[in-house]
């Protein structure tokens, strides 16, 4: 009796590891279409639109962009040096001028720092 139960123990294995290999080969059929249907739906859903400044930049495309904007251009200044809340109270578009450039010149001394090679530039809305 204990060589049938090793026959049969011996078969359910066999058709166990048979139903895994098959249902492996499944994931990976559904893994790689998957991937196509992503490929598909970007190429359908475009991101969101290019500010017109950025346009002529930017071009067409599949090209992605980070944008941001400093919010408290004065009060950041101001928090690292004093005397900038007097510059940005007569001179704030300068004082923007030169939050905005210290900015880009620490993302890209930060990105560096992470191996990431990138362009930053400064646009400004005309």
């Amino acid at each position: 009796m204990s060589t049938a139960v090793a026959v049969v123990a011996l078969v359910a294995a066999a058709l166990l590891s048979v139903a895994a290999a098959g249902l492996l080969l499944q994931a990976r059929a559904l893994r790689a279409r998957a991937e196509v249907l992503e490929s598909r739906i970007d190429a359908l859903v475009p991101g969101p639109p290019v500010p017109p400044d950025l346009a002529a930049t930017l071009g067409t495309g599949q090209r992605r962009v980070l944008a941001v904007e400093i919010l408290n251009p004065v009060e950041l200044a101001a928090s690292k040096i004093p005397a900038a809340r007097l510059l940005g109270a007569v001179r704030p578009a300068l004082l923007t001028k030169v939050v905005y450039d210290q900015a880009a010149k620490q993302v890209v001394d930060q990105l560096e720092l992470e191996g990431v090679l990138a362009d930053v530039q400064v646009h400004a809305a005309r």
